[in-house]
């Protein structure tokens, strides 16, 4: 009876085995011979949210959009700014509503671009967004308005916008102000808010702290005021987060004079900018609105004065050196 039990018990998993590998077998032939045309979506693959190729006909090129759950990291501005690989701004010129099952398209968004805040410029000054059913973001809202957008480029062939809604926002002259809560710099860190590399920063006497691209596109504004409160060395103890940078280790500062002509204030030109250099390339740029407060404030400064010093005592040691070395 015994025997008999055991026999049934080896059959049995005889059998299991059997029928694991006909279904293997079965799974590796579907996904690898002929019928797997009929399973394959132009816009799913492997499970994921495959994008159609990047398209550089008719002077357009097609982008997607990321699907899935928003990430967390979504929510702060920095994170967008830092992670992305190109930050386009443009116009919605159209939007065209498909929403074909059988396709797996919702709709198809023409956008021209108009400027690149991030990025290297694309072959093509127009984007064909292609959303898909999975990702079924509406633009109809935009259409018509100008939106700065946040793309990755995963591939070679697969470039999409990151962050769902997040990813997209329409320029509103840019009237809204976001906080800051950590320091400001060309640094990718836990505690920094990321600004690309070459930004400069303007601090007006209105409290207003304003990022700008080197062509002078607003990246963002803040208000001093709603910043927070970070420790510092020195006197003052704490300062708000929009005057505190993190720049690249072996990096330099220097003073030398700046201009640039910027979309919202027009032509902003000083004596004074910070500039940072990181092997020999600015890396950041920082410039504050001098006031009659600040004027008197600095004729009065010691420190003032011993810089002014030691610059003119290097000026006449260079001279009289040179002085020398021609006699």
């Amino acid at each position: 009876m015994l025997v008999m039990k055991n026999k049934r018990l080896v059959y049995g998993i005889f059998a299991v085995c059997i029928l694991a590998i006909a279904g293997v077998s079965l799974f590796y032939y579907l996904n690898n011979g002929e019928f797997t045309i009929a399973w394959k979506s132009p816009f799913i693959k492997g499970g994921e949210d495959w994008q159609p190729a990047v398209d550089k006909t008719n002077d357009k090129i097609n982008v997607g959009i990321e699907a899935g759950p928003i990430a967390r990291e979504c929510y702060n501005k920095s994170y967008l700014i830092e992670t992305a690989d190109y930050i386009i701004e443009g116009t919605i010129e159209k939007v065209e509503e498909k929403r074909d099952m059988k396709t797996g398209i919702y709709s198809y968004v023409y956008l021209t671009i108009e400027d690149y805040i991030k990025g290297k410029p694309l072959p093509a000054n127009k984007l064909q967004i292609n959303v898909t059913v999975r990702a079924p973001y509406n633009f109809t809202s935009y259409e018509g308005k100008k939106v700065r957008i946040y793309l990755r480029r995963w591939s070679e062939e697969d470039i999409r916008i990151f962050c769902g809604h997040y990813g997209v926002e329409e320029i509103k002259n840019h009237s809204e102000y976001i906080i800051i809560k950590k320091s400001l710099g060309p640094v990718k860190g836990e505690f920094v808010h990321y600004i690309p590399p070459g930004s400069i920063i303007y601090h007006s006497n209105d409290g207003i702290t304003t990022v700008y691209t080197p062509e002078g596109k607003v990246i963002l504004k803040a208000k001093d005021s709603e910043a927070a409160k970070l420790p510092v060395p020195g006197p003052t103890d704490y300062l708000p987060a929009t005057h505190v940078y993190q720049v690249p280790s072996g990096s330099h500062i220097s003073t030398e004079p700046f201009e640039f002509q910027t979309e919202d204030r027009g032509l902003i030109s000083t004596k004074g900018a910070k500039m940072t250099y990181k092997n020999g390339k600015v890396v950041l740029t920082v410039i504050k609105e001098k006031s009659i407060k600040d004027a008197i404030i600095q004729l009065f400064n010691p420190r003032i004065w011993m810089e002014d010093f030691e610059n003119l005592f290097d000026w006449i040691c260079r001279w009289w050196r040179t002085i020398c070395e021609a006699i």
